[in-house]
């Protein structure tokens, strides 16, 4: 059996999960969800795994938390009660993540509490060692290792040509804490700047706004941030395009977009990027999977950590620093093949021809090798 173990109220969390299921990658016939419950959420939450045709559990004492003997359990989120299920040594704990980024909470020394913890290529096992997460032994003996593009998700976008080009924006959350935002959403000149630019480039007027389903859940300003931003691209003469079913807006808020002129989207499907910009967060691995070629807002701080990072010449084409005047754009918008070697470093490409509902078995035949 496998089990997903979740200890959170965010709604997005539950919707990133769902994306899962829907790719394949967890089998529905033999996974099994395990949520903590919350008075105000898991109704909603039961609805969502229901309609998606997911078993799910909700628990209120850990008691009452049942698990075979010789399961894996898998975790998306980090949640100080997953201690607790870790503790359960009958079975296998994995931390697969809900994306693969960049952030200082990809590495964090919690991770170590789990028996094995995935990353989609050598940049991520590079990442864990450099900030001594894990040491070289660690490595050898597969507390970390590579799975490819299995955990990364996806943008959502069309993977093929349309007739609906855009530019993608999709900028990150404010982080739990100050010392993790890595949004670029309080930096409404330097956004207008970098997409007016691409669209000059480019000759491409429409602009697809997908912003982190968590966004405004430490600091609600930035919901505001996000209007902000659709007012402002319209005034420009841009056409924004609004993706944000997974983002609760106040009623306030709805009235003030309702002002706006904006498309509003339930998806992003029939879309495709021709660029794009993100912030340090997963969607920038997703960026690079799908072959959309972006620039990456960041600070200098962080500007620093990529640049030390190996196979990072194309961060200092690509990076936009939030806290500087200067706009470092070249004659000519980046191209996917820049991304090539960047690419390859961050996401094993081995998997590609291992199709996604066929890698768990995989990774439960390398966890028996291990024990053997």
């Amino acid at each position: 059996m496998y089990y997903i173990y979740l200890d959170t109220k965010i709604i997005g969390a539950i919707q990133q999960l769902i994306v899962y299921f829907a790719n394949q990658v967890f089998p529905y016939e033999n996974t099994v969800v395990i949520y903590k419950k919350y008075k105000k959420h898991w109704q909603l939450f039961n609805k969502l795994f229901k309609n998606a045709g997911i078993t799910a559990i909700p628990f209120e004492r850990y008691s009452q938390i049942q698990m075979e003997e010789g399961g894996i359990v898998f975790y998306l989120f980090n949640a100080q009660s997953n201690c607790r299920i870790v503790s359960d040594r009958r079975l296998t704990h994995i931390f697969v993540t809900h994306g693969e980024s960049n952030k200082i909470s990809s590495v964090k020394p919690i991770i170590r509490i789990y028996d094995h913890v995935t990353t989609a290529g050598k940049g991520g096992i590079d990442r864990f060692l450099a900030h001594k997460t894990f040491t070289p032994y660690d490595i050898e003996h597969n507390r970390a290792f590579p799975m490819g593009d299995t955990f990364i998700g996806k943008t959502g976008l069309s993977e093929i040509p349309t007739n609906q080009k855009v530019i993608l924006y999709a900028p990150t959350w404010e982080g739990g804490i100050p010392d993790e935002n890595y949004s670029s959403l309080e930096y409404l000149e330097k956004i207008i700047s970098a997409i007016k630019h691409i669209s000059e480039k480019s000759g491409i007027t429409n602009i697809a706004i997908k912003p982190h389903p968590n966004t405004g859940h430490r600091l609600p300003s930035y919901r505001m941030n996000i209007i902000n931003l659709v007012k402002r691209l319209a005034t420009e003469h841009l056409t924004p395009i609004l993706y944000a079913s997974n983002l609760k807006f106040t009623f306030i808020e709805e009235l003030k977009l309702k002002k706006c002129n904006y498309q509003k989207v339930p998806s992003l499907s029939g879309h495709q990027a021709v660029h794009a910009l993100c912030d340090i967060s997963a969607i920038e691995t997703q960026l690079l999977n799908e072959n959309i070629p972006y620039y990456l807002f960041c600070n200098k701080k962080h500007a620093a950590n990529l640049l030390n990072l190996k196979n990072s010449d194309i961060y200092k084409k690509i990076i936009i620093l939030l806290d500087i005047e200067a706009n470092p754009f070249g004659e000519a918008l980046p191209h996917i093949e820049d991304f090539k070697n960047l690419k390859e470093y961050l996401i094993d490409k081995t998997f590609q021809s291992i199709p996604l509902s066929s890698r768990l078995k995989l990774l439960q035949n390398k966890i028996k090798n291990i024990k053997e």
